[in-house]
C-alpha cells in the first residue's frame, strides 16, 4: 500500500542511516538547514500502475523545491530517480543544488555517500576503503559494522563538499560535484589523489592521478611547467621506507621546489579541478620489486602571489602481491577447500549461484581458514584490511549472499580491492 503520510526530516537532526534500524521503506521529506529549500523523496510505482506489494521493487522519485512558508512552493527545480536503501533521511544543501545521503555502516567496496545533484549524475563516489579507516577501528553492532565519528557529516565550503567524520576522527571532504574525495584545504585549494588500483601483481601497472579543486569562491592561481607538475610523490613500505627512484623520478623530485620559476600561469575557476597529474604510472617514479604494503601520497606547495600552499594528499594503500592474482573461482576453491579441511565436512564449492547451508555457514564464521575475514552482516563477508595474504593466496574474496531455504544462495563474488 502507497504511504499516506510522508515523514518529515530535518537535516541537522537526521543526516545518516542509523546501525541497526529496521528499513520503514517510507516518502520522506528534508528541508535545507537554511530553510530556503525542501526536498520529497516519493514513491513512484511502475507503470503508473498500482503500488507494488514491496515497496523496494517501485521506483523512487527525489523532488527538489524552494521553500515558502514551511512548504515546497509547488514548482520543481530539480528532480532524480532515487536509490531508496529503506531509511529515511540525509542532506540537502543550502544552495539546493545537492541531497546527500550517508550511510553510518561500512561497506568495503560500496559507496557510504550517495549523492543526487541538480546537475546529473556524479561521475563517482567514493567506497569505503578510500577513506581509510582501519579495521580495527570499527565498531561492531549486532549486523554491521560502524565507521562515522559522532560529528555528523556536513556541508563545508560554501555548500561545495561535504565534510565528514570518521571513528578515528579524521576528515574527510567529498566534491558534491565529482564526488572526489578531498583531504585537509591550504588557502584555496584542497588535494585529490586516486589510483586505479589497490591491488596488483609486481610489475602490473599502478596508475594515480591527482587533482588540485579551487574551494575559494574565486578564481585561484596554480602554476604547470614543462618536465614535472610542482609535485612531489612518496611512496614509502611498511617501514615507512622510500621506495628506490627511478631516472625519471629523481629528475622530477629534482625539479619540484615551492619558488622555482614557472611557465605556464593556470588559472582555476570556483568550483572546478586543475587535473595537472592525469593517469601517471606509479612505475615511472619508483622501483617495486618486493611484495608487500606501500603508502603512496602527492605533496603540492607553492608561494606564488604572496600565499603560501602546501597540501598533502590522503595517503592511499597499494597491495603488491609476488605472483598474479587469483581469479575468484580460484579464490573460492581455495577457501572450500581450507574450511572443509578445518571442520572434516563437505562444504559445497564457494560458486556463484551455489549454496551455503546454515550449518555450514556457521562452520564458515568459526573456521581458522575465515580468520582474515569479517563478516560485515548476515549473507556478505569480505577480507580484513590488515590481513592481505601477500603470497596472493586465499584470501582476497568478498561474497554476497541471499537467503534462501535452509541457507544461503551465493548472488555474487568479487576479487577484493
Amino acid at each position: 500500500m502507497r504511504p499516506s503520510l510522508a515523514v518529515l526530516v530535518f537535516c541537522a537532526a537526521a543526516s545518516a542511516i542509523f546501525a541497526d534500524e529496521p528499513p520503514s521503506w517510507s516518502e520522506f521529506d528534508v528541508s535545507s538547514a537554511n530553510g530556503q529549500w525542501v526536498a520529497q523523496v516519493r514513491r513512484s510505482p511502475r507503470g503508473g500502475g498500482a503500488p507494488a506489494a514491496n515497496a523496494w521493487d517501485d521506483d523512487w522519485t527525489l523532488r527538489v523545491y524552494r521553500e515558502k512558508d514551511g512548504k515546497p512552493d509547488g514548482e520543481v527545480s530539480w528532480t532524480a530517480p532515487f536509490r531508496h536503501s529503506g531509511y529515511s533521511g540525509g542532506l540537502l544543501s543550502g544552495n539546493g543544488a545537492h541531497f546527500v545521503t550517508v550511510s553510518d555502516w561500512f561497506h568495503l567496496h560500496g559507496a557510504p555517500v550517495t549523492i543526487d545533484s541538480a546537475r546529473g549524475p556524479v561521475a563517482h563516489t567514493p567506497h569505503g576503503v578510500d577513506f581509510g579507516v582501519p579495521a580495527a577501528k570499527l565498531k561492531p553492532t549486532a549486523s554491521h559494522w560502524l565507521w562515522l565519528g559522532e560529528a555528523r557529516p556536513q556541508f563545508d565550503d560554501d555548500w561545495q563538499t561535504l565534510k565528514v567524520t570518521t571513528i578515528e576522527d579524521t576528515k574527510r571532504w567529498v566534491d558534491l560535484d565529482s564526488g572526489r574525495l578531498c583531504g585537509h584545504a591550504s588557502g584555496p585549494l584542497r588535494g585529490s589523489l586516486r589510483v586505479d588500483r589497490r591491488v596488483a601483481a609486481l610489475g602490473e601497472r599502478v596508475q594515480f592521478s591527482f587533482g588540485l579543486l579551487n574551494i575559494s569562491g574565486k578564481e585561484a592561481v596554480t602554476w604547470h611547467a614543462g618536465v614535472w607538475a610542482n609535485h612531489r610523490v612518496f611512496l614509502v613500505d611498511e617501514n615507512d621506507k622510500e621506495s628506490p627512484l627511478t631516472a625519471f623520478g629523481k629528475t622530477a623530485r629534482n625539479c619540484f621546489g615551492p619558488d622555482r620559476d614557472k611557465n605556464v600561469k593556470w588559472k582555476v575557476p570556483p568550483g572546478s579541478w586543475d587535473d595537472q597529474i592525469k593517469e601517471e604510472s606509479l612505475d615511472r617514479h619508483f622501483v617495486v620489486d618486493r611484495p608487500g604494503r606501500y603508502t603512496l601520497k602527492v605533496m603540492y606547495e607553492d608561494v606564488s602571489n604572496g600565499a603560501a600552499v602546501k597540501l598533502v594528499s590522503i595517503p592511499v594503500e597499494i597491495v603488491f602481491f609476488k605472483d598474479s592474482l587469483p581469479s575468484p573461482a580460484e579464490i573460492g576453491d581455495r577457501i572450500t577447500d581450507c574450511v572443509a579441511k578445518d571442520h572434516r565436512a563437505g562444504l559445497e564449492p564457494l560458486v556463484e549461484g551455489g549454496k551455503i547451508a546454515d550449518e555450514d555457514w556457521e562452520a564458515l564464521k568459526k573456521s581458522e581458514a575465515m580468520n582474515s575475514y569479517r563478516f560485515l552482516a548476515e549473507g556478505h563477508f569480505a577480507p580484513k584490511e590488515n590481513a592481505v595474504d601477500l603470497g596472493g593466496d586465499a584470501h582476497q574474496m568478498s561474497v554476497k549472499c541471499a537467503k534462501a531455504e535452509g541457507g544461503w544462495r551465493i548472488a555474487k563474488i568479487e576479487r577484493s580491492r
